[in-house]
């Protein structure tokens, strides 16, 4: 098992790397937990093959972020905002 520390886009091209191999990963993340939803999503397609994952399901975790006060969007890890949260 490898493991790679850190959610952000260079822990998840990591991993997504590292799991085309098929290299066995774990992700590791400090912090809150991943939107409920998005999470349940994720799971649903986690025991799919992607030839079976739904367009709702796909579109769900491709979803561009909203617009910020500060006018520039934020670029989503899998339709989630998770990287950017800081714990409280």
């Amino acid at each position: 098992m490898i493991y790679v520390v850190g959610s952000g886009p260079a822990g998840v091209a990591c991993a997504h790397a590292l799991a085309g191999r098929g290299i066995p990963v774990t992700l590791l993340d400090a912090g809150v937990e991943m939107e409920p939803e998005l999470r349940r999503v994720l799971e649903g397609m986690r025991v799919q093959q992607p030839a079976e994952w739904s367009p709702a399901a796909l579109e769900r975790i491709k979803r561009p972020t909203d617009l910020s006060e500060r006018a520039i969007p934020l670029k989503s890890a899998l339709g989630s905002l998770f990287p950017y949260r800081h714990a409280p």
